[in-house]
């Protein structure tokens, strides 16, 4: 990017802008007049720079801030241990340690979900808590108003009891007045509430009639003491561990011990076994003992080697699976998640690994048959490029006819094109067989960086002889973070045939890389263009005063005294590429310039002093285009 200063104060900077009466033109914008004058420290057109040591300083904060999880409503014991197992160690409580198995946490300070610093004071403010055991029982209707009933305290969902069956619950609350609520599941305005006054240790058990108007508790009883003492064990395997252990306390048991023993993060390990079994009935008291493994290693061992379909059953709850390919780590999750059941015996599971209650599985899309004949006449790889070149001549403005109204075949761009316009794959997508010759794609996500544009594809691609043919192209583009928005604000969608579109219709030379334009002649070209031009530009200023010829006579016609103009300073920028083009276009564009550049074109800044109106003496600042092919000057505007 050329940049040129001709004139007597040639290290002068900054331009003294004043508003006077004589403009033809609009005004400028800031950016513009901001972006043309500055010289020294010219703009590039790429400001992925600025935007990677934003990341890169990001990543390397040194203060690197925890989510505070939440522990309202846990005993003061368990809540102490959750802050210190996620490396918190200034906590503070209104408690001594003396009561942490007598006491329940209430509130939390910084709240739940609030990122700060290990060494942030964390307060929690605790009062008085007991254990309220539930016991309730459900009518048993054999044909109508079979429903199960939710269990609700103080607005919180802590159970489900089936048509005919009995719940036990086992909750730690704190002092004074709580509601419990029953209701058809999914239904609440079949309901029947009760108040417990908890100031103990104590049983709370009731029936529960439901029928198809109504839900309603009866010979509800309260003890200051424990109903009962035997209950039977609930299933906790294939769960995490933080969830099996609620689930324990939940239903009364209170001696659970885990093995490996010295689990700090519950959340990274799962329930494989339990002793007693499941459904066993034994006392509140007795030891439960709960064999864990870690989730990473459980799911290697549950979905390595096996396909998709097999994996269904064995995932675990509460943990976010995604999906990427093995072979070059694209993330397919979206499309996992939206293909046939059909489809899931298709892709194979290599490896996991799991980080932050998240996994991520690996896949290797083993194919149909069909897929693979059609791979061996047709590779997967060549119609994956078909797309690339279609859409790299899609947005590339240099494949036009002359007068720009239409798609000229002759100045397509092969695969080898290099140029900003040239769109990488991000994201391969979806490829399934659609016929002997025809690969079908959803999804296929690719991104051009010049403009930080992403688009996402589906298409058909057909090879037809030495032609590539794309069908039912239908793309969404939008910034990378808006991608999958859904939100037609941030996102445009656009249909294509091959009809109205010859980019669509593509000669096999482009797609395997020996046609389209002839890279190497066409930089041959360009070096001999580029020496006539910087010859055509040294001759359009003058060599006494560094004006240009042609902008000053201009300038001078739209004054109201001509012969007051007095120049000061010329400043040139030319334009040789296309991402020059495109920059200074659209700070044309910003300032309210309609005027359409083109390579070779040369923007001309002069400052100068005239009269105005009022035969006062003012800077004033002129901006033009100098057009190499045309050979003409056109003033767009004085300031």
């Amino acid at each position: 990017m050329k940049r040129t200063t001709i004139g007597f104060k040639c290290f002068v900077i900054i331009l003294a802008i004043i508003s006077v009466q004589l403009l033809l033109g609009g005004c400028f914008s800031d950016e513009l007049l901001s972006e043309l004058t500055r010289y020294y420290n010219f703009p590039s057109a790429d400001n992925s720079t600025s935007d990677q040591n934003l990341e890169t300083s990001k990543a390397n904060n040194p203060n690197g801030l925890i989510t505070i999880e939440n522990v309202v409503k846990l005993s003061l014991a368990e809540a102490m241990r959750k802050l210190e197992s996620q490396g918190f160690n200034n906590i503070s409580t209104n408690v001594e340690s003396s009561q942490n198995n007598e006491v329940i946490v209430l509130e939390q300070s910084p709240k739940a979900g609030s990122e700060v610093s290990k060494d942030t004071q964390i307060e929690l403010i605790c009062d008085i808590a007991f254990n309220l055991y539930i016991d309730v029982k459900s009518d048993d209707n054999w044909i109508l108003s079979t429903y199960d009933m939710d269990i609700f305290i103080d607005d919180e969902k802590v159970g489900t009891v089936s048509n005919g069956a009995e719940l036990y619950i086992n909750l730690l609350l704190e002092k004074g007045n709580h509601t419990l609520l029953v209701c058809k599941s999914g239904d609440n305005s079949l309901k029947s509430t009760a108040t417990i006054s908890l100031n103990n240790d104590m049983t709370f058990s009731c029936s529960v009639s439901h029928g198809s108007d109504s839900v309603k508790i009866y010979s509800d009883k309260t003890l200051q003491n424990v109903l009962w003492s035997k209950m039977k064990v609930p299933d906790i395997t294939g769960i995490l561990l933080s969830d099996a252990k609620t689930k324990l306390k939940n239903a009364g048991f209170s001696n659970i011990k885990e093995n490996p023993s010295g689990i700090w993060s519950e959340k990274e390990w799962v329930v494989i076994s339990q002793i007693p079994q499941v459904n066993n009935t034994i006392d509140i008291h007795d030891e439960v003992t709960i064999e864990c493994k870690s989730v990473e290693d459980y799911y290697s061992e549950k979905y390595t080697g096996k396909c998709l379909n097999e994996t269904k059953e064995i995932g675990i709850p509460g943990v976010t699976e995604n999906y990427k390919k093995t072979e070059d780590g694209t993330d397919i999750s979206s499309i996992i998640k939206n293909i046939s059941e059909e489809r899931t015996a298709l892709w194979k599971v290599d490896k996991t690994e799991y980080k932050n209650s998240k996994i991520t599985v690996y896949l290797t899309y083993l194919g149909t048959e069909e897929e693979r004949n059609l791979e061996s006449v047709f590779p997967k790889e060549n119609a994956k490029k078909a797309i690339v070149v279609a859409m790299t001549n899609n947005f590339c403005p240099d494949v036009f006819t002359d007068d720009g109204n239409y798609y000229d075949p002759q100045k397509f761009h092969g695969i080898s094109y290099s140029g900003v316009y040239k769109f990488t794959i991000k994201s391969q997508g979806d490829w399934s067989y659609a016929g002997e010759k025809t690969w079908k794609v959803s999804e296929m996500h690719l991104y051009l960086k010049f403009h930080d544009l992403e688009v996402k594809i589906n298409c058909t691609v057909t090879l037809d002889g030495d032609k590539y043919l794309l069908d039912d192209v239908k793309y969404v583009s939008a910034s990378p973070n808006y991608i999958d928005s859904n939100d037609p604000s941030k996102t445009s969608t656009t249909v294509l045939t091959r009809e109205h579109n010859p980019q669509l219709t593509l000669d096999s030379s482009l797609v395997i890389g020996t046609g389209g334009k002839n890279e190497a002649g066409e930089r041959e070209k360009k070096e001999v263009k580029d020496r006539q031009f910087e010859e055509w530009v040294g001759s359009q200023f003058s060599i006494w005063d560094g004006s240009n010829k042609e902008l000053t006579s201009l300038i001078k016609k739209s004054l109201h005294d001509e012969k007051s103009y007095k120049h000061d300073k010329t400043i040139y920028y030319t334009i040789k590429t296309d991402e020059e083009l495109a920059y200074y276009q659209k700070l044309l564009a910003s300032s309210g310039y309609t005027y359409t550049l083109k390579l070779y074109d040369m923007i001309v800044v002069c400052n100068f002093t005239a009269k105005n109106l009022y035969n006062a003496t003012v800077k004033a600042q002129a901006i033009g285009v100098a057009s190499f092919s045309t050979k003409t000057t056109v003033l767009l505007g004085i300031n």
